[in-house]
C-alpha cells in the first residue's frame, strides 16, 4: 500500500510542477571583455601621451563603438529577447571605459533618462596629475527602472568636455526575473494520465494482496 501512495504522490507533484515558473537570467554584452584589445584591467593607468595602441581586433567589436577612439558624447544600444520573462526582479549595467572624464565626470542616460555619473576614469583637470588616463569598470543597479527594459534600450554617455577622447571596452546588461510558467496540462491530458495512474495503482494493489 505504501508503494501505491508514493507513486500517487509523485504523479501529483509532476502535474503541479508543470504549471510553475522558474528563475531566468538575460545577459546582453555589447562589445567584448578583452581589456580594450590589450588585456587592460580595472585601475590600469597610463600617461596621456603616447596613447595606448587600442584597436578593434575582435569580431564582437564589429559594428560597435567599442575599442575605438571616441570623441565627446556617444550613444549605443542594448537589444535582447525578454518575451520569456514574466517579471523582472533585478537589473544591472556594467561597463568599462578608458580615459573618459577629462575636466569632469561623464553622465549616463537610459532612454534619455539620467541614471548616474561615471566614476572619473581620467583624472580631472583640477587633480594634482591630470596627465593620467585610467581604465575603469563600474556597475549600476537599474532595478528601479525595470519597466523600461522591454527588449531594446538606448544608452548615452555625455562627457563633461566636448574635447574629451576616450574608449569603451564593453557594456553588459544583466536582467534577472521570473520565467513564464510552463503550460498547464489540458483537462483531457490530465484525465488520461489520471486514468492510467488509477489502473497502475489497481494492479499494484492486487499484487500486494497476493
Amino acid at each position: 500500500m505504501k508503494r501505491v501512495k508514493i507513486v500517487a504522490s509523485m504523479a501529483i507533484c509532476l502535474i503541479m510542477a508543470s504549471g510553475t515558473a522558474s528563475a531566468l537570467t538575460i545577459v546582453d554584452l555589447y562589445g567584448d571583455k578583452d581589456g580594450f584589445g590589450l588585456g587592460l584591467t580595472h585601475g590600469y593607468t597610463q600617461p596621456t601621451w603616447p596613447e595606448a595602441p587600442i584597436v578593434q581586433g575582435n569580431p564582437a567589436d564589429t559594428g560597435t563603438i567599442t575599442d575605438t577612439k571616441l570623441w565627446s558624447d556617444q550613444t549605443y544600444s542594448h537589444s535582447y529577447d525578454i518575451s520569456g520573462m514574466s517579471s523582472i526582479t533585478s537589473v544591472e549595467l556594467e561597463l568599462m571605459t578608458f580615459a573618459q572624464g577629462w575636466k569632469g565626470v561623464s553622465k549616463l542616460y537610459l532612454d534619455g533618462q539620467y541614471i548616474g555619473t561615471l566614476l572619473d576614469g581620467d583624472n580631472t583637470w583640477e587633480n594634482s596629475d591630470p596627465n593620467v588616463n585610467i581604465a575603469w569598470k563600474q556597475s549600476f543597479d537599474l532595478t528601479a527602472y525595470a519597466n523600461a527594459f522591454d527588449g531594446a534600450n538606448t544608452m548615452r554617455i555625455d562627457t563633461y568636455s566636448t574635447g574629451d577622447w576616450w574608449y569603451l571596452d564593453y557594456s553588459q546588461l544583466t536582467i534577472e526575473g521570473t520565467a513564464n510558467p510552463s503550460p498547464v496540462p489540458e483537462p483531457s491530458t490530465t484525465l488520461l494520465f489520471g486514468s492510467g495512474l488509477a489502473g497502475l495503482c489497481g494492479v499494484m494493489r492486487r499484487k500486494l494482496k497476493k
